[in-house]
Order: C-alpha cells, then structure tokens, then sequence
C-alpha cells in the first residue's frame, strides 16, 4: 500500500514537473522538445523506480539476513552502473531513421572527428579574439576622437572668450560718460 502511495506521489510531481517544464517552451514562443512526452518520461521515471526498489530490496535483504556488507555493497555497485535511459516505443513508418531518447556529442560530431572539432574550436577562438582586439581599438579610436573635438571645442571657447573679453576692454576704454558732463 505504501507502495502505490509513494507511486502515486511520484507520477503527481513528474506531471507537475513535466507541465512546469512545457509551459516555460510554451511562454518562450516555442514547442516544448518532444522529451515532454508522457511516455517517454513515465518510461524512464518507471525504470529508475524499478531500480531504486530492486536496490532497496536488496539492502533490506542483506540486513535481514546477517550480510549486510555484501549485500549493500553488491546492490550499490549494481546501481552506480545502472545509466538511466529513455525508451520509445517502436514506431510504425519502416523507413523513419531510429530514434534515440538521449542526445549526446555523437549526434552532433561523425565519429574520428575530434581533431576536426578542437581546429574549428581553435579557430573560432582566434577570430573572435581578432574581433574583440578590434573592437577595443575602434573604441579606442573614438574615445579619442571625443578627446580631440573636447579639446577643440574648449580651445575654441576659451578663444571666444577672450576675444570678447580684449572687444569689452577696448569698449571700456572708448566709452565716454556723458550722463556725468552734462549736469
């Protein structure tokens, strides 16, 4: 009874989880991957717990019994091996290519390819190292270009200034005060 409690609780948070999970794709504007599934999820969730119950039995088992070392350490070395894998049904179109559950760097990269990929990492690496180099330098460039018209823009106004203060001095000298004459 236990069990089909525990069993019950586990379906009720992969549900939540796998819906949890399809809504953020859904929010995001896109499809979630087709590892939401159901039964897919519920495959590989029924196998973990499979396994994790088979362990467990054997550790009660080992206890009970008096060998408790050897059967503990035989149930978690069976269990540290054990890859947890999805499995699909088999699908009815002959001519579709298999499907596998897991994606790994074996999908992506042709097997013998490595040297290939750690060239086009290398490379990658160096032309975005050349484009970040010239980066900085064009914002070098036009911090300095800011410096520059900073400098003549303030030169040019000091210049202003003091043209108009050499116009205020000749006017000051030329400026004669007729308001104190004619009284």
């Amino acid at each position: 009874m236990a069990d089909s409690g525990d069993e019950a609780e586990r379906r009720r948070r992969a549900r939540y989880a796998r819906k949890r999970g399809a809504r953020w794709w859904l929010n995001q504007g896109a499809r979630p991957p087709p590892a939401f599934d159901r039964r897919e999820l519920d495959e590989f969730e029924l196998e973990r717990a499979r396994r994790r119950r088979a362990s467990c039995g054997n550790w009660s088992a080992g206890s009970s019994s008096g060998h408790w070392s050897a059967g503990s350490s035989s149930a978690g070395a069976s269990s540290s091996r054990l890859v947890p894998v999805k499995r699909e049904p088999e699908e009815a179109v002959p001519d579709a290519p298999p499907r596998r559950g897991v994606i790994g760097p074996e999908d992506y990269l042709p097997p013998g390819q490595e040297e290939l990929l750690e060239r086009v990492v290398l490379e990658r690496s160096a032309r975005e190292l050349q484009e970040m180099e010239e980066r900085i330098r064009r914002e070098l460039e036009y911090e300095q270009l800011f410096l520059d018209s900073g400098l003549t823009a303030s030169q040019a106004q000091a210049s202003k200034e003091a043209d108009l203060r050499v116009m205020r001095e000749e006017k000051a000298t030329l400026f004669v005060d007729l308001g104190s004459d004619s009284d």
